[in-house]
């Protein structure tokens, strides 16, 4: 038995508009009759209810916009748009758009929170100028795939099975989509997002796991940007876009595959590099967690990507990155911890405070963003972690406390020279005469600097040696560190 219909005042859930010549057979299949009833049966299963759709079926050449047309346009909730090149030649699904936007924007308006009414379905590629200015804005939900090669192949025509399943997949993702505006526009609100988080475009090898994480992330509530396709602007507007949408998120997850991928107009980068690097300039004092996603096993063929990928294992580290190459499973499971952790408290000095035992994390005042990665996992364990006071003022003797007072030291060895760990570790030594007996419960060199050969030869036995610049997740790198201040705190694991 059918369910109830939406209670938002609109004759029809959807409205189809395409061009006939996007629906005559082709491989044994109509596409838009095949998409309709997909997105129809899917978006029924996802929101419970009955569902209208409506398109014009007719498939004769004296076709043409009328009343008709017209009447069931305006009576429509959501427009959705099969994009394609001849979608594009057409006057009339230009009119068909139009007329929707127009009395969308003087009616219930265009947008439903963060969602506009439009949504765009690109059943194949087409050339980026072609695209009016009101279409490159809204997120794509794309039927083909680019291939290595340059060649755009839409999933039915792929010979690759795992590449043909993602028609459903991605019909489910614009049903999520539709449902949410439909609910929208029957309640009158939408659900408070739980926050957003950006997940950055990338090569086409990878874009079956980056709409897995996107899909993911919106179903547990969370925003996700970019909310427009990158590859539709040129350079300048690509980092104009992230460095908006960056300033939103409190997270960005970067997936990089093996292929280099678009690089557009005006930029010599293509639009990974191009994220990436915006993301390096964000100047809010470390409060952007960015996490780097390699999946492991991948082949490098092109040598610009080669180059990117040693730029990420190498300068990222140090700069507060977080590179993983690890599977999409644990992937989803970090950036499940990391946006569920809990908010910690700060003092004055903008440092956790916690009831755990207390690591004092030393580090030079330009290594402080990078470190607080590391802080940041260290507290989503249970301690609570100082660094070192940002003023000159009083610098010295809350220094010289927290060498009496702190449980387990952790020195961030970033971007300084030997001349500066030397002193640091005397001090550590001499930290001891006066703690009255308190025993240091962890010491430890995180190393972030990559410039490892050099580094190594001049560390002592002193401490735990951490290799932060390694790929490994942060968790996995002070995984020793974890263990000595388990095993000494109350309760901990003998």
């Amino acid at each position: 038995m059918p369910g109830p219909r939406f209670q938002h005042g609109f004759a029809n859930d959807v409205f189809i508009s395409y061009t006939h010549e996007d629906d005559r057979e082709e491989a044994g299949i109509r596409w838009v009759t095949r998409f309709e009833a997909a997105l129809k049966a899917r978006l029924a299963k996802v929101s419970g209810k009955s569902i209208q759709t409506w398109r014009d079926d007719r498939l004769t050449g004296a076709d043409r916009f009328g009343p008709a047309i017209e009447e069931q346009l305006l009576g429509s909730a959501v427009l959705v748009a099969i994009v394609t090149p001849s979608y594009f030649s057409s006057e009339w699904c230009r009119t068909e758009r139009g007329k929707f936007i127009e009395r969308a924007k003087a009616s219930r308006g265009l947008d439903v929170g963060t969602q506009s009414r439009v949504v765009k379905t690109a059943k194949t590629r087409v050339p980026l100028d072609r695209y009016p200015e009101e279409l490159r804005e809204l997120l794509e939900f794309r039927f083909y795939i680019e291939e290595p090669n340059g060649t755009a192949r839409e999933f039915h025509l792929s010979s690759d099975e795992h590449v043909q399943k993602r028609f459903d997949t991605v019909v489910d993702d614009a049903a999520q989509a539709i449902e949410r505006i439909l609910h929208g526009l029957e309640s009158g609100s939408v659900p408070a997002s739980r926050g957003s988080v950006y997940v950055g475009e990338t090569s086409s090898d990878v874009d079956a796991e980056r709409d897995q994480l996107r899909r993911s992330l919106a179903q547990r509530g969370y925003t996700v940007l970019p909310q427009s396709q990158l590859r539709l602007r040129s350079g300048p507007e690509v980092e104009r876009i992230v460095k908006d949408d960056l300033a939103q998120c409190n997270l960005a997850v970067y997936p990089v595959g093996g292929y280099y991928g678009i690089v557009p107009e005006r930029s010599d980068r293509s639009i990974t590099e191009l994220q990436l690097d915006t993301a390096l300039s964000d100047g809010r004092n470390g409060t952007l967690s960015r996490l780097v996603w390699v999946p492991p096993g991948i082949t490098i063929a092109e040598e610009r990507q080669q180059r990117l990928l040693m730029r990420l294992r190498t300068e990222f580290p140090s700069r507060g990155f977080e590179i993983i190459e690890s599977p999409l499973t644990e992937v989803e499971t970090h950036i499940k911890d990391r946006l569920e952790r809990p908010t910690p408290a700060v003092d004055s000095n903008h440092e956790c405070i916690d009831d755990g035992a207390e690591v004092y994390l030393v580090c030079l005042p330009a290594d402080r963003d990078a470190a607080r990665a590391v802080r940041d996992c260290l507290f989503t364990e249970g301690f609570e972690v100082r660094l070192p006071p940002t003023s000159d003022e009083g610098a010295g003797p809350l220094h010289a406390r927290r060498l009496e007072s702190a449980d387990a030291f952790l020195i961030y060895w970033g971007s300084a020279d030997e001349g500066w760990l030397e002193p640091v570790l005397t001090e550590l030594k001499k930290a001891k005469g006066f703690r009255k007996g308190k025993p240091i419960l962890s010491k430890a060199i995180y190393l972030a600097d990559p410039s490892t050969a050099e580094k190594r030869d001049f560390l002592t036995h002193q401490a735990t040696l951490l290799p932060g610049f390694s790929s490994m997740p942060i968790k996995e790198a002070l995984q020793p560190m974890l263990a000595e201040l388990r095993r000494g705190r109350p309760g901990g694991t003998p």
